[in-house]
């Protein structure tokens, strides 16, 4: 029997070769160091764990078959998304820890390559400690220069391990400029200069936009479900009225060309409504306040849950208040 690891590289081998390569570049975006078949059969097992558990907990609590079918796919859907904005959030996380310090770096490569060290040591000896992540990520590369690779081969491995477009474009600098016989300080130094640049202009950009940010945010948290609240008191009040005071209502009718009618949704049903309204605002406005705020809106899972924690306490504690305020009002 094969073990457990070779199992599951089987399990993967289903999966479409290109589709296994996209897999395995995500995950090594990510930082995870596994076999791309043996992720794709991990990923095909999730999956498939993900269906069976969503339909068992379907079955437990839903009776009808459509009620059953729809939690299956909306369970189903919610935990495929939490590892995927997972991966999301490490990969993001990776690329703007690289893109932090790939300035500083360059220049202090630079610096070795104009005091005389080929560009391979270069890069090995500007690998500091205080550059984090992308120092292990410089060793690693260095270390299979030196076992035998070419710098390009190498670089190109070191450019898959990050979604960075900053890093892609610094290595195909460094691998032309080699190429050419370029003067590599000076490319270094050029394109340290710019990514700085570029950070900046990014930064500046961010800053502006901030009143925009907190107009949306406040918007979304506190504005929309207040109004919702005091729409829900409204509809609840006509309920009362009606109930109340069915006689007068007739006797206008004779009188006027207006001819009034109970409200068309119970207070009930408003409030289910305003609460799936606020909660889908409130996604909506992280996407927009994540695309201002980083450029992608995937990292919207960082702010959804203060979001939906400030709009439905907003909510529930305004209908409180409101309750509190007017609930003695006699129709």
């Amino acid at each position: 029997m094969l073990p457990l690891e070779k199992q599951i590289e089987t399990i993967g081998r289903l999966i479409e070769r290109e589709n296994v390569k996209k897999i395995g570049k995500r995950a090594a975006e990510a930082g995870i160091d596994m076999d791309a078949e043996y992720l794709s059969g991990l990923t095909i097992i999730y999956l498939t764990g993900a269906v069976l558990v969503s339909l068992l907990l379907s079955v437990i609590f839903m009776k009808q078959l459509i009620t059953i079918v729809i939690g299956t796919v909306i369970v189903s859907v919610l935990l495929i998304g939490v590892l995927y904005q997972y991966l999301e959030l490490k990969i993001d996380e990776r690329k703007r820890e690289v893109d932090a310090v790939l300035p500083d770096f360059l220049q202090l490569a630079a610096a070795n390559v104009r005091a005389g060290m080929q560009i391979e040591r270069a890069l090995w000896y500007a690998a500091k400690p205080e550059f984090g992540l992308l120092s292990k990520e410089i060793e690693v590369t260095s270390k299979r220069i030196f076992g035998g690779e070419t710098i390009n081969e190498a670089l190109d491995k070191l450019a898959e391990r990050f979604n960075s477009r900053y890093l892609d474009r610094t290595v195909e600098l460094i691998k032309e400029g080699i190429e050419s016989g370029g003067e590599i300080a000076g490319i270094l130094e050029k394109t340290a200069m710019d990514l700085r640049n570029q950070q900046l202009i990014h930064k500046e950009v961010s800053a502006s936009m901030v009143m925009y940010s907190i107009f949306i945010g406040f918007s979304a948290a506190v504005g929309a479900p207040f109004l919702y609240v005091v729409s829900s008191k409204l509809i609840s009040l006509f309920e009362k009225l009606w109930v109340t005071k069915p006689v007068a209502s007739i006797a206008i009718s004779q009188y006027s060309q207006i001819n009034p009618t109970t409200p068309a949704i119970t207070s009930a049903e408003f409030n289910l409504f305003a609460v799936t309204i606020v909660v889908l605002t409130s996604i909506i406005a992280t996407m927009i306040i994540s695309t201002i705020q980083t450029g992608k809106k995937t990292n919207f899972i960082r702010y959804i849950l203060p979001f939906l924690l400030v709009s439905l306490g907003v909510f529930y504690i305004g209908r409180y208040i409101i309750d509190s305020l007017f609930g003695g009002i006699s129709l």
